[in-house]
């Protein structure tokens, strides 16, 4: 979950690091194989080494089964306290799949509409100049604004969904709905609201009782500055040669004088209440990959909102956008491969499937900004070369 400006530039978070990847606990079923084990384990090592990543953890699903689970390094650098696949990561953006996930479900139910202005079940947002549809929010079209940089460091604590619609509730649309595609992460809170609306109940209730509990994914919970939260990882950054020049505004004068280049330091808090819909989730590789296998043998949604999700859904003027409800997409058919990457100030967590070979592939890390697309991509070629039980 980042600014406009924060995005363009994760491509220059790259270094050679010196922090070693301890290996954590890890958990494995037969038919994962072990060669596809063992490169898994370099590639995540290496990834770790290179972009300075104190703690990961990875998991696989192959043939619809979770064949693979592994933590590396540190949950917590002053204690030494090992990642395993048990260390709860923020969700970040990912937790966007879950919103989707919910939106469609309730589609189904009949209890909202895609084309229904979100008005009608979210009435804490204010009518704009043009209708902004249920549909065009899922995809980043609604013309809600981007995340503003005052996001990064938020320290407001918003107590319900309908309070952290209320900080953005009055602002003008950026554009018109289905012109443009802007990443909102205010558009998904939108969302959320929407779901509570539809639904009589709350959000995260909903959630628990509608697609984490479903999808088996017991260690996914909302996430809080405050509460004591089991397994929660530590949260780092890391000040780079690159990322000095490029988020220059960004770094205090505080940060540029207590840390060094390419060394992991603690995180600034960060309350992400005001985020709820878009991230603000704790959760682990595992129970994502369960969520994605739950979307695979249709517990959560049908096949054909399932084939709506993973469809390019274009602009008003049809013009393909690269992104399905929720998911970034590309391919069709048999190519197809959906992914949705997501990083905030303390932490980032990034999801690749590749339905038709229903290959799945899950990192989680307690770096933030960091959005590792490229490993995700190396990580599954090696169990694609393994094979995958046949694939429906």
């Amino acid at each position: 979950m980042l600014s406009g400006c924060l995005r363009v530039t994760l491509a220059l978070l790259a270094g050679s690091g010196s922090l070693a990847a301890q290996s954590g606990g890890s958990v494995s079923q037969a038919g994962s194989a072990g060669s596809a084990r063992a490169a898994t384990d370099r590639l995540i090592r290496a990834y770790m080494r290179d972009q300075h990543v104190p703690g990961a953890s990875v998991a696989v699903v192959s043939g619809g089964r979770l064949v693979y689970a592994r933590g590396y390094g540190w949950a917590d650098l002053e204690d030494s306290v090992p990642v395993t696949p048990r260390t709860r990561f923020p969700s970040a953006s990912t937790a966007k799949l879950l919103t989707a996930t919910a939106v469609l479900q309730l589609a189904d139910q009949g209890k909202l509409a895609l084309e229904d202005a979100v008005q009608a079940h979210c009435p804490a947002y204010p009518a704009k100049r043009w209708p902004v549809t249920v549909g065009r929010l899922l995809v980043h079209q609604g013309g809600v604004r981007p995340s503003v940089g005052g996001d990064v460091f938020n320290r407001v604590h918003y107590g319900s969904v309908e309070a952290a619609v209320g900080a953005f509730a009055d602002d003008t649309l950026v554009a018109e709905p289905g012109t443009r595609q802007i990443y909102s992460n205010a558009g998904y809170v939108l969302l959320a609201c929407a779901v509570e609306g539809a639904s009589g109940t709350t959000f995260d209730r909903y959630l628990q009782a509608h697609v984490l509990g479903p999808a088996g994914m017991t260690a996914t919970t909302l996430g809080s500055i405050y509460r004591i939260i089991p397994h929660r990882a530590g949260a780092y950054m890391v000040r780079t040669e690159a990322n000095t020049r490029a988020w220059q505004g960004l770094w205090t004068a505080a940060h540029l004088a207590e840390t060094e280049i390419d060394v992991p330091f603690r995180a600034d808090p960060l309350d992400e209440s005001f985020a709820t819909g878009a991230s603000n989730y704790l959760t682990t590789p595992s129970d994502l990959a369960r969520f994605v296998i739950a979307l695979d043998d249709g517990r959560l949604i049908g096949r054909e909102r399932l084939a709506a999700m993973l469809s390019d859904q274009p602009t008003s003027d049809g013009q393909p956008t690269g992104r399905g409800y929720g998911w970034v997409v590309a391919g069709t058919g048999r190519s197809l491969v959906a992914r949705l990457s997501g990083s905030v100030w303390t932490g980032s967590s990034a999801v690749r499937w590749a339905p038709s070979e229903r290959l799945a592939v899950v990192l989680s890390t307690n770096l933030g900004f960091q959005q590792p697309d490229a490993v995700l991509d190396s990580v599954a070629r090696v169990w694609e070369r393994e094979g995958a039980p046949a694939s429906r």
